[in-house]
């Protein structure tokens, strides 16, 4: 029996050219569903280059109407053990300073998220995939449907960037090594500091792409340092990202970064001006204090909306090449 593969595809081409060379070489059923404008969809409606069992639009979905039941939301979240409006709270296109053209209200809110919610159960029950391919979950309904195929027990393949080099790594977790527990093993306690597990990497498989990186930074203006205060001291910017990603239930991290929370104490040991970065989504009164990425210092806001921009340059200037 063959394999049954699904994939999420998106505007950008990396999960659907993974599909396009796994299919050359792995006799397996594909499925997909597709979450891109009207613009793109007769592409994925046309092409020829990869073979799909069934292929879902999620908008199409989105687009219709449905006979809301008052309790499914509350059993949903009971039965997967995922707070919906968790993940409602921080994605950009709900929250009114970032998206000034429609205001959303709660119903408008729930009605779409169990538009979402059937729509994945429908597809996951009816293609029990063995393997859930994926790049990074950037946007909420993706990570949603990444974490229903993780609560289905459904294995899953997710292309990760890593911030060592230009490298990437596959994962079955969102920003997190697999064999994490395997490199840090044998261990009493685990480490502690930055140069404690800077150390313990270069011990094992990653020591040579670890020490090349930090090498070939060893002479430049970049400087590592594992005290937050001498890092915040006289800095034009200061930038952080979670502890704990979304979907990641291994909180023991929170005991390794207590110390690295940056507020209004840090914030004032850098420059007056200085200004306050998050690549969002944020978990206050961990790595950041509500003060701080509320106040005047945070563009996190501004600096989530200039990734749209930045992302449509990039697509203008890959479809304008010939």
């Amino acid at each position: 029996m063959s394999n049954r593969v699904f994939f999420w595809l998106d505007a950008a081409p990396t999960a659907f050219c993974i599909a396009y060379y796994l299919k050359k070489i792995h006799d397996a059923d594909f499925f997909a569903l597709v979450d891109v404008t009207n613009r793109q969809k007769s592409f994925f409606k046309n092409q020829k280059l990869v073979e799909f069992k069934k292929t879902w639009f999620y908008h199409d979905v989105m687009n219709q109407e449905i006979k809301s039941e008052p309790d499914y939301l509350k059993s949903f979240e009971e039965k997967y053990d995922i707070d919906l409006w968790q993940l409602a709270k921080n994605d950009r296109i709900f929250i009114d300073y970032y998206n000034t053209f429609y205001k959303f209200s709660d119903h408008e809110i729930s009605e779409i998220m169990e538009k979402e919610c059937r729509l994945f159960e429908e597809i996951l029950d009816e293609v029990k995939p063995d393997f859930f391919i994926t790049t990074q979950t950037a946007f909420r309904p993706h990570h949603l449907f990444y974490l229903l195929c993780k609560k289905k027990g459904i294995k899953v393949l997710m292309l990760n960037s890593a911030n060592w080099g230009k490298h990437c790594y596959i994962s079955g977790n969102y920003h997190k090594l697999d064999n994490f527990n395997e490199l840090f093993a044998n261990r009493k306690a685990l480490p502690t500091t930055f140069n404690d597990i800077q150390n313990r990497l270069e011990s094992k498989i990653l020591s040579k792409k670890v020490s090349k990186f930090y090498q070939s930074h060893k002479n430049s203006k970049i400087k590592f340092t594992d005290n937050i205060k001498n890092g915040a001291m006289n800095s034009d910017c200061v930038m952080t990202d979670v502890w704990i990603s979304m979907g990641e239930k291994n909180t023991k991290k929170k005991s390794f970064f207590k110390n690295y929370q940056v507020n209004d104490k840090l914030m004032q040991m850098a420059k007056k001006n200085a200004i306050f970065m998050h690549c969002l989504p944020a978990h206050r009164g961990e790595e950041v204090s509500n003060n701080v990425i509320d106040g005047h210092q945070s563009i996190v806001w501004h600096q989530a909306a200039n990734r749209m921009y930045v992302q449509q340059a990039i697509l203008s200037y890959i479809f304008s090449k010939k």
